[in-house]
């Protein structure tokens, strides 16, 4: 019964450390919002893998030019 106490003792002491330590202030703010976000879904074929990573440094390329 000891044990007991003594392992239900420290998983509430482990999970009282997550819950207060994940928790925090975020003082950073984004000035600016975000215009686009863009989404990739990458199957687990892989004789597709060259096709979707010539679309990602497509669009690495297009979002580049358009900053310029």
């Amino acid at each position: 019964m000891k044990l007991y106490r003594q392992i239900l003792q420290l998983l509430t002491l482990l999970l009282a450390s997550c819950l207060f330590t994940s928790c925090h202030d975020d003082d950073e703010l984004i000035d600016e919002p975000t215009e686009q976000t863009v989404i990739f879904f990458m199957p687990w074929s892989t004789n597709m893998t060259p096709y979707f990573e010539q679309n990602i440094a497509d669009f690495e390329t297009a979002i580049k030019q358009s900053h310029h």
